[in-house]
C-alpha cells in the first residue's frame, strides 16, 4: 500500500510438516490474523503478569495450563 511506510513483520522458522499443515488447513489471510491475535495476547499476559507472563503463554500454547488450573482449583470447583 502506498503511503503506509514501515510495517513491522515477524518471521519464524517452521518444520515443513507444520508449514504444509497450516497452509492446507487455514484459509489464506487467516494466518496473519491468528498470529497477530496470538502476539497481542502474549503481550497482555506479560503486561499483566510481568516477566512470568511469557511462561504462562508458553504453557497455554503447550496445553499445560489446563493441568495447572486443575491442580489449583481442584475437584471442589468442578474440575475432576
Amino acid at each position: 500500500m502506498p503511503g503506509r511506510g514501515y510495517v513491522p513483520r515477524l518471521s519464524i522458522e517452521l518444520d515443513q510438516d507444520d508449514f504444509d499443515f497450516l497452509k492446507e488447513n487455514i484459509p489464506w489471510g487467516a494466518k496473519n490474523a491468528m498470529f497477530v491475535k496470538l502476539s497481542k495476547e502474549v503481550r497482555k499476559l506479560m503486561e499483566n503478569m510481568g516477566e512470568s507472563g511469557w511462561a504462562v503463554a508458553a504453557m497455554i500454547i503447550d496445553g499445560k495450563i489446563g493441568l495447572c488450573l486443575k491442580d489449583i482449583k481442584g475437584p471442589a470447583h468442578g474440575n475432576d
